[in-house]
Formats: structure tokens, sequence, C-alpha cells
């Protein structure tokens, strides 16, 4: 073939973002080009013909790809699949779409830009511990087996490329009955995103390929994942796939050379069972190995654990003497050493991944098709839910399990888990047109459900006081970014406001700072009347519901202060005490939510009270006659970690701005909001 995946063909290489495609009846708006896919190109869609147009990815086929009947055959069958496979491991794809002779395209749930491939290419896995490694690979290993376990579909075609990596949800397996499309790949491809090198040698054969052939190529990704290269130059030829003649390479154990030479055995008959089993057999103990883990046996990447609070600058706040409890009071608190702290970490982690690795019986509760936050710096290619026909509510797709006697416990933890990010519930994004090619900001739909609002954990003021249920019954959404420069300047300048003084740090995509409540209410009235949705500041406790995430821990990502998760004046990164980072500079929470802790303080509705006392607990704000101050939330660049919990509050005079402060915005929803349109 003359064409190869660099140079897309014209009818692919036409398409650009704002563009329509798609039949008459099902039409997408394209959003962001994702980069190439082994069949074609991939793009960051609105599915129009949902309520809320939430974001797909579109693979635009390559025509010469299908140009024939059987490969066209193919393709279709490979969607069937998709539509049928139900793990949050494989990918699920909506349907198949055609406008005319110009775009032929595939709508999938959304993934981000990363697939094994590139992580390979790039190096990145060499830098992954055991532990990452084993639930990378234990992942890949639980899809393949649940397709046979549950559809008696085998892959046929298993290779780096068709397994994508997205944040949150891990890892993402497609492109089952695809054989007949990628036989007729371009041979200019790289090859790692060439099927072949992973295939076992009878899968050359007419109807020679079975699941101990996915197996097969299993044992030659984990090895390539492992060490950096596949183990053979091609498998075609059985005399060059021949495991006893490789030499085992140094990065590998003895045990697990052993398991990978029996997986990659010529006769299917001497391999393990099943997929989950040879990943179980690559990481079980050594006998050799004390069970005690010693300080230099530690996960390279293990979370790294704050030992003594920095010291706070001593310049004070202009209103420090309005804020009620003292943001410097906790400067004398002192944290538990940090020998003390890592061991208890290391050993929960490693205790609980040696006795589920141990475990006969697995057994798993499986949260049904997640989706989560992408890359922070490119907000237009978050993953988000969407349906071909109806998309269930986000309470029910949060709740909703099903047993898989396939999985072990250990696949609870996503890949995010193993790299110490959180992963989120199934949520939609989107955002509201303003006029033209203008939008509001990217709003993350939220689950319903209840919390324990307040200081659970005895380590905050009065005024987190008393601990109460709250319950959200209302459907809401909350902006995945603090407000911007680049967004509120834009209000700004349309209704002749002064624009606020960014300290010379920058405007662009840093948060807004130096505004006053009440020019925060007032952006959120002008979002409303320029979108006709109706924005507001968010409440108290649907600030602090939305932080928490699901956790019920101090900080949303555990119970110790840690580095990686928030700016302030002692969290490790490189904003600290110094000004605001760029939004989404850091990881999100559980639900796709960025900067609820740390960066900038946050407005919101509510009036301050002293306490809890006679707080509302339906989630809405509590508003008086007199409200000389306002509430805020989530701590700064400022502030020291204890002030960046979920339960931490403060307050500050409404017409009072400081180069700390700043906010985001909530959307009520109707109680439809996500179903497919009539």
């Amino acid at each position: 073939m003359e064409s190869s995946q660099n140079s897309p063909p014209p009818h692919i290489a036409s398409l650009s973002e704002g563009q329509q495609i798609g039949p008459s009846h099902h039409r997408f708006l394209l959003r962001t080009h994702l980069g190439s896919s082994p069949l074609g190109e991939l793009w960051s869609a609105e599915d129009l013909s949902v309520q809320g147009s939430p974001l797909v990815t579109l693979e635009c086929i390559n025509p010469q790809l299908i140009a024939n009947t059987a490969a066209l055959e193919a393709l279709k069958r490979h969607i069937t699949y998709g539509k049928k496979l139900n793990h949050k491991h494989l990918l699920r794809l909506h349907g198949y779409f055609a406008e005319g002779d110009h775009f032929t395209f595939i709508s999938s749930e959304p993934l981000d830009t990363t697939s094994l491939a590139s992580l390979l290419k790039e190096g990145k896995t060499k830098k992954l511990s055991e532990n990452h490694l084993k639930g990378l690979l234990l992942q890949i290993a639980v899809a393949l087996d649940t397709a046979f376990s549950s559809q008696h579909l085998t892959h046929g075609a298993l290779c780096p490329a068709l397994i994508r990596i997205n944040r949150g949800s891990g890892v993402k397996i497609t492109g089952f009955g695809l054989r007949e499309v990628l036989d007729r790949l371009p041979a200019e491809i790289p090859h790692t995103q060439r099927y072949a090198l992973y295939q076992a040698p009878e899968s050359h054969q007419e109807g020679g390929h079975d699941r101990l052939s996915d197996l097969y190529s299993l044992a030659c990704i984990s090895y390539e994942v492992m060490t950096g290269h596949p183990p053979f130059a091609s498998t075609q030829d059985a005399n060059q796939c021949d495991p006893s003649r490789l030499t085992k390479p140094s990065q590998l154990s003895d045990l697990q050379w052993q398991q990978l030479q029996a997986a990659l055995a010529f006769d299917p008959a001497d391999r393990h069972a099943n997929c989950v089993a040879l990943i179980k057999a690559l990481f079980q103990p050594d006998p050799e190995t004390p069970v005690e883990a010693d300080a230099a046996d530690e996960p390279q990447n293990r979370v790294e654990v704050i030992s003594e609070p920095a010291q706070h600058k001593t310049t004070p706040h202009a209103s420090d003497k309005d804020s009620g409890p003292s943001r410097l009071s906790a400067l004398s608190e002192k944290l538990p050493s940090p020998r003390l702290m890592a061991t208890f970490i290391v050993g929960i982690v490693l205790g609980y991944l040696l006795a589920q690795c141990m475990a006969e019986e697995p057994v798993v509760t499986d949260i049904a098709a997640q989706s989560v936050a992408n890359d922070p710096q490119t907000p237009d290619t978050l993953p988000t839910q969407a349906s071909e026909s109806a998309a269930p509510p986000l309470d029910t797709a949060v709740t909703d399990t099903a047993a898989d006697e396939t999985e072990p416990q250990a696949q609870t933890l996503s890949l995010e888990d193993l790299l110490g990010e959180p992963k989120a519930p199934r949520t939609l994004l989107f955002r509201d047109q303003i006029k033209g090619t203008l939008y509001g900001p990217d709003m993350v739909a939220l689950p319903q459900g209840s919390f324990k609002m307040g200081d659970s954990h005895k380590q905050g003021d009065d005024n987190e006081y008393p601990v109460h249920t709250v319950t959200i019954q209302h459907r809401f959404a909350l902006s995945r970014y603090e407000v911007t420069f680049a967004q509120y300047d834009r209000f700004a300048k349309d209704t002749g406001r002064p624009l606020p003084d960014d300290e010379r740090w920058g405007r662009g995509s840093r948060p807004v700072i130096n505004v006053t409540w009440h020019d925060a209410q007032a952006y959120t009235q002008w979002l409303a009347e320029q979108t006709g949705q109706p924005y507001r500041l968010p409440t108290e406790a649907e600030w602090e519901y939305a932080a928490r995430a699901g956790s019920t821990t101090t900080f949303f990502w555990g119970n110790r202060p840690t580095f990686g998760y928030a700016v302030c004046d002692e969290c490790g990164s490189d904003w600290d005490g110094r000004q605001s980072a760029p939004v989404g500079s850091l990881r999100a929470n559980a639900w796709g939510l960025y900067d609820m802790s740390g960066n900038v303080s946050e407005w919101v509705a509510d009036c301050y009270k002293p306490d809890y006392q006679g707080a509302p607990t339906d989630g809405s704000a509590r508003i008086g006659d007199a409200c000389d101050s306002r509430v805020m939330r989530g701590g700064s660049w400022f502030d020291i970690m204890r002030l960046m919990r979920p339960a931490g509050r403060y307050r500050h005079p409404s017409q009072a701005k400081q180069n700390d402060w700043g906010f985001r915005v909530a959307l009520d929803l109707p109680p439809s909001f996500g179903e497919p349109k009539e």
C-alpha cells in the first residue's frame, strides 16, 4: 500500500476543529485532534444527539483499510464485539457511522491520547515500580479473560497500540475482531503499532488462534514492558521464536524468567491456564526473599511524605484579622516522622497486594465504565461518559456493581491508584456556548449522594462543628477548574469592568485573583445571561461534597499530608508560598476536579456563620439578612497544609479582595441531564 499513517488520506486530513460530521440523524462536533491510531485518526467530539452533548472519541477510518468487503465486515464485527463487551478495561464502542463516501468512523467512550505503545516508545514503563507493572499487566489480563469467559471472544491481534491508557480508569483494550483490517496496515508504520510481533506462532496459521494465543501475546507484551523491547523480531517462524534461545534479561528474576519462558512455549499446552494466572505467577513472592520489606526495596514511585511543616511566610494578608480562625495558629503543629509514615504506607501496600496475589478464589466488585480527568493542560480532551442511546443516571453509574469471578481483588486499584492518582466515577464533562466559538468553563456533572460535613478527624477549628449529614438530591455541576483570567477578562471587557491585577504572574490559564465576592457573583450572573443556563456560585455544602469526591479521609487523597496534590505554603510544589499555578497543574480529585485543595481560596455563596448549628442538610446555602462576611474554601498557595482539608472553612468580607482569592462556578442541572434527546 502506498499511503502511511503519517499521511492520512485527503478526506481524513480535511477534518478540522468545529466541523460537524455524521449522518443527518446523528451528528458529532469535532473538538480536538487526539493523534493517529492504527486505523486512522482519533478525534475528541461532542455527541450532539445526546442531551448535554457529552464527549466521545471518534476513530476516523483510513478508507484504504476498508476498501474490500472482507475488511469492512471485519470492522463491523469489531463494533459488534465492542458493544457486547462490558468491562471497565474493555473499550466500549457506541456505533459505526458513515457520512456518504466521505467519512467512516467509530464512536466510543472517551479515550486519552496515551497508548501502551507510546509509553514504551517514550521509555516511561522503565520508571514504573514492580507494583505498578503488576497493576498494569493485571488489568490487561483480566480484560482478556473476561472477554473470553463472558462472550467466548479472543482478541487475535493484541499489541501495545491497541491497549489505551486512560487516566483514572486505566487500561482500555480495543481491537477485537480487527485482524483482517490490521493485515492491510501499511508496511512502513512503526513496529510498536504492528500486531504481528506479538502473535503466537499458531496464530499465523488458518484458524489457529485461541485464548492461549492471546496469553502468548500478553507474555510478549509483559516481556517488553519489563525489559523495554519485545522478545522476538518475528513470531511467524517457529525457529526464530523459540524461548529457549533467549538469554535471561537482567531486569527479570529467575522466577519471572521461568514463567515467561513457559508462557512463550511453542506448544500451547505448555502455557498457563489463563492470562490472570500468568500475571499472578510473574509477581508471586520469591521464596528466597525475606517477607520484611527493606527500605531499599520500597517502590521507586512511592508517595513522598512531608516530615515537618515548612516555616510560614511572616507577611500577613491584608484582612487576616477578619478571617475567623487564625491561619497561623497551625504553624506549631508537627507531623509524624517520615520514616514512620513511609513504613506504614509501604507495609499496607505490600501486604495488600501480596495477600491478593495469594488468594485462591478472587472476587471483585466492578464499577462499570468509569471515565476520568485527562491531562490538565489539554482540557478539551477530558473523557466523559456518553452513550449511543440512553446514558444512565450518574448516581446509578456510580453505585451499580457486577461480580467478576475472574478478577483478583487487586484490580480494584486502577492504574492511577498504583501511580498515586485518584480514579473517578462515570461523569459527564460539558461546556455551554457563549457565542460563536466562545464557550464557558468546562463543567463536571456530579453524582447525587450523602456525606458527613465538617471535621470528622479532630483536626479542625470550632467552626467545623457539629459534624452533620448532608444529602445532595439535586443535580448540579461544578467547573472543572477555578475560573481563569482568560475567562474572567472576557467578562470584564464585555461589561466594562476593570481587569483584576495579576501581580505580574501572568494571566491566561492562571486562576483569576484579586476579585471580591461581588465580582465573582457578577461573573456568574453574566455567564447565566450569556448561556441561558442557571450558573451561580456553589454552596458551601456543595463545595465540600465535591472536594471530598466520595472520600472520608482528612484530605481527598488520604489522611496524611503528601507532596504532589496541592499548591500551598508547604505542599512541595513549584509555586509554594510564592504565587498561584496555572489551573490543573497538579492532580485532580476522584471526580476529575482540579485545585479543590490549594492554589487559590474560593468564594462560595454562603453567609459565614460561626458553626453548623441550624445548617441546612440538603446542600442549600445559608443566607442571612445581614451578611458582611462570606465563606471561603480550599486554602491557597499562601496557606499551610492543614487548610487544604475539604472540611476547612474561613471567612472574609464580601467587599475584600486578595492575591490568593478566586472562585469557581456551579450550575443547576435538570433531572434528565445526560439522557438522550427525544
